[in-house]
């Protein structure tokens, strides 16, 4: 899939990016936030994938509380310096170039996929939003689930940006935020009820001073 839309304007603007330019939008006090919210949802028995992991932010800090993750990206030049990383901190974790699309794992192989920081959207089409999704709810356990962190798209920015350019915007970077393609609860409502999740739920959630949507997945 390297050659079609998707990846390639992720592989390209990630790689432009960098990991200094990702982690220059984020700062201690969010990297807290974003801690707070996923651990009341984490076990420490489980196998998780931090499914579009970048350099690694949120795998580290996991990994530090003693839990076993592995990560994925698309974008070879950060995970080269995840596992420069992981290697500085004498970190045994699995890190792979793959894309969320296609994931490089045997059915059933975690108990928690997260999915996090708006990088579900930067999935253009509807088939591309799909093949994830049943890619997630493949890789899960019986009982397994997953979390989908995003942007507001019920916000005002959004629906400025919608009326301006449609759901797909072009400038990537705006308000701080990293997106492709916009989402509201009711576009995310349609998607998860052609794929393969049939336990589902949709909401806000505030993630320190952020109001998200949030999409939480389980398989049964």
């Amino acid at each position: 899939m390297k050659n079609d839309k998707t990846a390639k304007l992720a592989i390209e603007f990630y790689k432009k990016l960098g990991w200094k330019g990702i982690m220059a939008l984020t700062n201690k006090e969010k990297d807290r936030d974003t801690l707070r919210f996923i651990l009341p949802f984490l076990k420490k028995s489980d196998k998780i994938l931090d499914m579009a992991c970048g350099y690694g932010r949120v795998t580290f800090m996991l990994k530090k509380m003693g839990f076993y993750i592995e990560g994925i990206d698309i974008s070879s030049n950060l995970i080269k310096e995840a596992r420069k990383e992981a290697k500085k901190l004498k970190y045994n974790i699995n890190f792979k170039i793959g894309d969320m699309r296609k994931l490089p794992y045997k059915n059933e192989s975690f108990d928690k996929v997260l999915c996090l920081w708006s990088s579900f959207n930067h999935l253009l089409t509807e088939n591309d939003q799909l093949m994830a999704i049943n890619e997630i709810y493949r890789t899960l356990r019986f009982n397994g689930a997953s979390v989908i962190d995003l942007p507001n798209g019920e916000s005002k920015w959004a629906k400025k940006k919608i009326k301006e350019y449609g759901r797909i915007v072009p400038d990537r970077i705006f308000d701080n935020l990293v997106i492709n393609y916009i989402y509201d609860r009711e576009t995310l409502t349609r998607l998860i009820k052609k794929s393969k999740f049939k336990n589902y739920i949709i909401k806000f959630s505030n993630i320190g001073s952020r109001k998200r949507i949030i999409v939480l997945l389980k398989k049964v």
